[in-house]
């Protein structure tokens, strides 16, 4: 073991030991942790610092062989277990001695492997690596204990009947940690009379390092140099961790469903069992994979199951022992393929449990999933839902929390992270996406700066060329005030969207939400439904965080139109150079307040004329002074197909039983010009019975064709050009036609 010169050392009530880690036996009931492993500080490369907030249970400290068991009674053991008493475990190897009923008073029984794990990070701007190691001197012998003594780093124990960790500082070369390593645990309710611990009193063993004695990691002093390894240290909590009655943990009480099968496509759920009221569902997509702890994908023919153990967590314990968070590395929750699955890790420091009052005592749920792969347990889920991500969600029971997320994380470990949003909310409880599921998943009160948003009322119902409004609210949580600018992205075709504050910040002191009003200004009908987007990036910590939100409203808009409607459509359409000309705005206008005087009165035949005249000039304005393609807050739509399907829609609802269509045309100059002030006459045996005037595109319609008669012989018609100043002819000079009650259009030349 290492030298640390002025090491500062603290120990208290050292008599009972534990150990983190790995393949210890269970019990029929055991606590379900036991010792903490804690380290808390910073590490550095002398110019770089990265913080490091790290914890692990000991049950989390694994043997590298799978599944080992207690020994039972033999020549040349002191075990009293019988075959009954080998429960499976990979984890408290340290609290080896500390039995499961095999010795009176004690939880675990002592196993031979040793168990290790690793606490590392990649993602600050200077790497660690902790190597963590745990050993029970006596193995399954424990007739050779006393000649095998090992010493902790503090010097306060020395012993070969209970269990030492290790921590080893593998990180970069020439780095160094400066801050606190510690472990904890607490003794069992029974410990031996003459062991020295108090039951319930928590036992600890801690080493301080400071920037004058740091924890080296593997040092180069020359750059030629070999390189050393990187210092290492052990503690312990007591000198024969049987006679402390092995180690309790924070949890108080677990509860754990019967398995389900899982498959590709399908969806799970979860009730506790115990009385949270907790409900947790899995959707798993088709894409999803399941396989075993070394990759192999799981069989058809013995399904890969999961179970849920809901662990009841106290609340204080649980803030101390698993959080702050640390990044995950890698960050198993997001996909290349997929960058919206990515997670925000770590979760950000003052983040507590979200606690949930049961019974009348708060708890952290802490919900463990528990997965078989070809019929055997494994150590962690290893289920991948690829591209798409698993959906996860909590409901049942609500948490008190300010602003609660859902986050998931390694079996036992602190690297939380907060789940991609679907979206929902200020942070995501429902309906949340990873790509991969491990194993612990829990609502988490995240101190962040992020802010609540909502739009109210979430149900619109405008006319065409109308407008409703909705009230968009904002407001922080945590105190953080930032910018929250607004937008509507990709608005359906024809459907204008504009707020009356296109950004928010909302007041602090004192605390007030700021508004902003909707206004949505359909120009067809339809149905369809809007994301309300608000993004903020604040600072925090000197990082810059996106807080990216949406709220929903349905837009219902009135299958029927008018010519109100209409006519402020292609106002809209000529204030937003979509309609160029306001000569042709006006004489598209003047039609439908031609068609709004026949529809007063009664004379429906008339007014669809008019508008089927209407639809005509439209068309043939397409791509002229009407543009075929336009963009108004963002949304992106041809004027001319939103003009003629108003028309339309509003020429069907005239349209009952009615016959009778316009006659139409064109007077135009010989250079195709449109000729304004034209007078176009029908003849009948040389008297004209109707006239109509060419507008500033040349364009004329006979709306009132219910003069005409559609049985002959009286049914034959002559149109002509009978007033064009400063014309002297017209090709063709007139021309007849036959009514039928349909269409006809004559277009007309003057020289």
């Amino acid at each position: 073991m290492t030298k640390l010169a002025n090491l500062i050392s603290t120990i208290i009530c050292v008599t009972g030991l534990v150990i983190l880690s790995a393949a210890g036996a269970q019990s029929q009931n055991p606590p379900t942790t036991g010792a903490l492993l804690t380290i808390n500080g910073t590490v550095t490369d002398g110019t770089n610092s990265t913080p490091v907030n790290v914890s692990i249970s000991d049950k989390d400290i694994v043997a590298v062989s799978s599944q080992p068991t207690v020994p039972v009674a033999s020549s040349g053991n002191a075990s009293t277990c019988t075959a009954a008493d080998q429960v499976q475990t990979a984890g408290y190897v340290l609290q080896a001695a500390a039995a499961t009923g095999c010795d009176p008073g004690d939880t675990f029984e002592g196993t031979i492997l040793d168990g290790s794990a690793t606490l590392s990070s990649t993602s600050g701007a200077v790497a660690y690596t902790f190597n963590i190691t745990t050993h029970y001197q006596c193995g399954q012998n424990e007739g050779s204990c006393s000649a095998s003594a090992i010493t902790n780093t503090n010097k306060t124990i020395t012993s070969g009947d209970t269990g030492f960790l290790t921590v080893t500082n593998n990180g970069p070369t020439n780095t160094y940690f400066v801050g606190t390593i510690q472990l904890e645990g607490t003794p069992g309710p029974s410990p031996a009379a003459l062991s020295g611990c108090t039951a319930g009193q928590p036992l600890i063993d801690s080493l301080t390092f400071t920037s004058g004695s740091p924890f080296l990691g593997p040092q180069q002093p020359a750059p030629s140099g070999p390189v050393s390894q990187g210092e290492f240290v052990v503690l312990a909590l007591a000198s024969d961790s049987s006679g402390c009655g092995g180690f309790s943990g924070p949890i108080i009480n677990t509860y754990t469903t019967s398995p389900q099968t899982t498959t590709a496509g399908g969806s799970n759920q979860f009730k506790d069992p115990g009385p949270s009221g907790t409900i947790q569902t899995y959707v798993f997509p088709t894409t999803t994979t399941f396989e075993d702890d070394n990759n192999n994908a799981c069989s058809t023919t013995t399904p890969p199951t999961m179970a849920i153990q809901f662990q009841y967590w106290d609340p204080a314990s649980f803030n101390k022992g698993r959080l702050p968070g640390v990044a995950q590395t890698p960050n198993w929750c997001s996909s290349p393929t997929d960058p919206g699955l990515a997670c925000s890790t770590p979760v950000p420091a003052q983040t507590t449990c979200a606690q949930l009052s049961v019974n009348g005592k708060n708890y952290c749920i802490v919900e463990e999933a528990q997965c078989t792969c070809n019929g055997a347990q494994l150590a962690q889920c290893n289920v991948d839902g690829g591209a798409s991500g698993i959906l996860v969600s909590n409901a049942g029971a609500s948490p008190t929390a300010t602003n609660p997320g859902l986050v998931i994380g390694d079996d036992g470990q602190n690297n939380w992270a907060v789940m991609a949003q679907s979206p929902d909310g200020a942070t995501c409880t429902t309906n949340c996406s990873t790509q991969k599921l491990n194993t612990d998943i829990t609502i988490l009160d995240v101190n962040q700066p992020d802010f609540s948003f909502s739009a109210s009322p979430s149900t619109l119902n405008p006319s065409v060329g109308g407008s409703a409004t909705s009230t968009v609210s904002v407001s922080w949580v945590y105190g953080l005030s930032s910018q929250v600018a607004l937008s509507v992205p990709n608005p359906p075709a024809g459907v204008i969207t504009s707020f009356s504050s296109t950004s928010l910040t909302p007041l602090v002191s004192p605390p007030s939400p700021m508004t902003s009003t909707l206004t949505v200004t359909p120009l067809t009908t339809g149905s369809f439904t809007l994301n309300v987007n608000g993004v903020s990036t604040p600072i925090e910590n000197g990082v810059p965080v996106t807080l990216n939100h949406y709220a929903f409203v349905t837009v219902n808009v009135a299958a029927n139109t008018s010519t109100s409607g209409i006519s402020n459509v292609i106002t809209t359409l000529l204030n937003n150079n979509c309609i160029d000309n306001a000569g042709i705005a006006n004489a598209l206008t003047s039609k439908l307040s031609a068609a709004q005087s026949f529809i007063s009165a009664g004379g429906n035949n008339d007014a669809i004329n008019t508008l089927t005249a209407l639809n005509n000039q439209i068309n043939a304005q397409s791509g002229k002074h009407i543009h075929t393609t336009c963009t108004i807050s963002g949304s992106i739509f041809n004027p001319v197909t939103i003009l003629t399907t108003d028309v339309q829609t509003l020429i069907n609802s005239l349209r009952v039983g009615l016959l009778g269509d316009p006659i139409t045309g064109y007077a135009l100059n010989s250079s195709g010009a449109g000729i304004q002030g034209a007078t176009v006459s029908i003849l009948s045996g040389g008297s004209s019975i109707a006239t109509a005037t060419t507008d500033i595109t040349g364009f004329y319609y006979f709306a009132t064709t219910n003069l005409l008669t559609t049985m002959p012989p009286g049914n034959s018609y002559t149109i002509e050009v009978t007033g064009f100043a400063g014309y002297s002819t017209a090709v063709p000079t007139s021309s007849p036609f036959t009514w039928s009650g349909t269409l006809q259009n004559f277009n007309f030349t003057l020289n």
